[in-house]
């Protein structure tokens, strides 16, 4: 089974929402949202993966970047 890049970043949008959880001393996406200044349904889509591809300023609210990467086909 492949996994996709999709699937992958959805991952790690998941982990890193849960870790500012703990940094922020947060139980909701509410609460995240709040501190934060992010709409928290929308944090609620990126951590269940129906919403994909957050711009750069959600990213760099939550402390991350994109990174785009190719790959051979060979």
């Amino acid at each position: 089974m492949m996994i996709s890049h999709s699937d992958s970043n959805n991952s790690i949008l998941r982990s890193r929402l849960r870790t500012l959880m703990i940094i922020h001393d947060v139980d909701t996406y509410r609460e995240l949202g709040q501190k934060l200044g992010i709409d928290f349904g929308y944090l609620h889509h990126l951590a269940n993966g129906t919403k994909t591809n957050p711009s750069d300023t959600i990213l760099q609210k939550l402390g991350m970047k994109k990174v785009v990467t190719y790959e051979l086909l060979l």
